[in-house]
């Protein structure tokens, strides 16, 4: 019965989601002129769907998340936190802090709705004890030292080693997007292949090169050779990286 309630609040979420369609895309029009994160209502749909199929494990300790303000993270975010029936924050940097706002305000609803105590709120400044960062990299770098247990998960961020300016058009293209995206990309040029793979943090390893190489499977990596890494676009979080946040 009870996974029986839970879908039917996710879906209580998707009818108000769609019903607030105009207003989300008005306030988007907004957001995209301080940044260029794409948006579409019918994603949201999609991510919340996903999560009526999943199990995830309960947890009553408050959960604090850094993330690059993608509605898409921050959904998965929420979704995650409902699943687990406890309280999150989520630092965004101001980021797509309307459309996020409003996300937000119609997930709190529900929950208030169905009698849970767990919240939602967008945060710059935090008291948590435990910190998950999805990329923000540099933030990461900073930051674990103010927390007890700090964690980063890549999730779109990249590391890029370009070898010769054969490929410096296709580098331009993927760093734009990425920079447009707010997404955490990072050359090795000078340092090597060695060092980008040792020290590198991303989700994915862009080769940009001639040569062969050799290169071992790299857990949770994507491993991409003179392409464009982004032509799938990542909205859903895979399983690992929800396990990953579950610690």
């Amino acid at each position: 019965m009870e996974n029986i309630l839970f879908k039917a609040m996710l879906s209580k979420v998707q009818k108000d989601i769609l019903e607030n369609r105009e207003e989300l895309e008005k306030i988007y029009e907004i957001d995209a002129k301080h940044c260029q994160i794409e948006f579409e209502v019918r994603k949201l749909i999609e991510i919340i769907e996903y999560y009526k199929n999943i199990d995830i494990p309960k947890k009553e300790e408050k959960m604090l998340f850094f993330c690059n303000g993608n509605p898409y993270i921050v959904l998965n975010l929420s979704l995650i936190t409902i699943c687990q029936k406890t309280s999150s924050e989520i630092d965004i940097d101001d980021t797509m802090l309307g459309i996020n706002t409003l996300i937000l305000k119609i997930i709190g609803k529900v929950i208030a709705d169905n009698g849970l105590n767990g919240t939602i709120k967008l945060v710059k400044k935090a008291t948590a004890k435990k910190a998950v960062f999805i990329d923000r990299v540099s933030d990461y770098n900073i930051l674990k030292k103010n927390y007890e247990k700090a964690k980063l998960i890549p999730y779109q961020s990249i590391d890029v080693y370009k070898e010769s300016e054969k490929y410096s058009d296709l580098f331009e293209t993927i760093y734009d997007y990425a920079i447009s995206q707010n997404i955490d990309i990072n050359l090795f040029q000078e340092e090597g292949i060695e060092t980008m793979l040792k020290y590198g943090k991303g989700k994915k390893i862009l080769l940009l090169t001639d040569k062969k190489y050799n290169i071992e499977t790299q857990e949770y990596r994507q491993i991409f050779i003179n392409e464009n890494p982004f032509v799938n676009e990542d909205i859903i979080f895979e399983k690992d990286i929800i396990n990953f946040i579950i610690f």
